[in-house]
């Protein structure tokens, strides 16, 4: 991930439309390529054709299973950052999420602040 921040592309997986306005926010510093979207199969293709420095995703969809992307994530582009942001974080939950080895995990209403630090420190390494 040694490019300039302005060629990182990044990816949002998010059904609350406010909430994906304002995970690009936090992201427009350090990606030129946002894209978003709340339905997970468009993301899924997404990931298929493009590829992502980081990802950010939800883990509760209507018609998806956000542990599965999470997986169809590291197995399809396994250099990608990860960051989940939910408002369901079980201690069940926590756990699988520390296996997976994702590279952070923010409870929503996420600080918008200390996302930018992460991103910064996730994309400057």
């Amino acid at each position: 991930m040694g490019k300039n921040k302005a060629g990182f592309r990044a990816l949002i997986l998010e059904t609350e439309q406010s909430q994906r306005k304002g995970l690009a926010l936090a992201l427009m510093d350090f990606c030129s390529d946002i894209k978003f979207t709340g339905n997970p199969q468009e993301g899924l293709e997404m990931l298929r054709t493009i590829a992502f420095d980081i990802i950010i995703t939800e883990l509760k969809f209507k018609t998806a299973d956000g542990i599965e992307i999470i997986n169809h994530i590291k197995q399809t582009q396994p250099n990608a950052a990860i960051i989940v942001c939910s408002a369901y974080l079980t201690p069940y939950v926590k756990k699988r999420l520390e296996n997976m080895t994702i590279q952070d995990v923010f409870e929503k209403p996420v600080n918008l602040e200390h996302l930018k630090k992460r991103i910064s420190t996730l994309l400057s390494g």
